[in-house]
C-alpha cells in the first residue's frame, strides 16, 4: 500500500476510533489512536495488516460445500458436524475464524440459512459484528 494512502486511511481510522472512544464503544488504546492520527508507521502497519480480506474465492469454496445440500443432491441429514466442515475448509486454506466469518456473512445474506442452522451454531449478526 502506498505511504500516502496508508497515512490517509490511518487518519480516517484513527478519527473513527477517537469518535467511538468518546461514545464508549471502542476497545483501541489511546496510543493506537494517537499513532494513527499522527502517522506513526509502526501503528499504521499494525492496523493495516489486521484488516484481513476474505476473498471471493474463499466465500465460493464455503458456498460450494453447502450447495450440494441446498440443491438436494445430498440429504441435509447427512451434513457433517460443524467441526468436520470446519476441518474440511482448513484443508482448503480457510482458517476457523475466517470460516466463522464467512458463515455469518452467508447467513446475513440469507444464503444457506437452513444448512448453517443445521450446524448448530448461532450465526446471526450481533451488535458487535456490525
Amino acid at each position: 500500500m502506498e505511504q500516502e494512502q496508508k497515512l490517509v486511511l490511518g487518519k480516517i481510522l484513527g478519527e473513527t476510533y477517537r469518535l467511538q472512544k468518546e461514545q464508549g464503544i471502542c476497545q483501541e488504546t489511546d496510543a493506537t489512536i494517537f499513532g494513527l492520527l499522527n502517522g506513526f508507521e509502526e501503528t499504521l502497519n499494525a492496523q493495516m495488516t489486521n484488516l484481513g480480506i476474505i476473498t471471493v474465492d474463499e466465500v465460493e469454496k464455503v458456498a460450494d460445500y453447502f450447495s450440494t445440500y441446498w440443491k438436494g443432491e445430498e440429504k441435509l441429514d447427512d451434513l457433517p458436524s460443524y467441526k468436520t466442515v470446519q476441518m474440511s475448509m482448513e484443508r482448503h486454506g480457510i482458517r476457523e475464524h475466517k470460516f466463522g466469518q464467512i458463515l455469518k456473512y452467508l447467513y446475513a445474506c440469507n444464503r444457506f440459512t437452513v444448512e448453517i442452522e443445521k450446524l448448530g451454531r448461532n450465526m446471526k449478526l450481533s451488535e458487535y459484528d456490525i
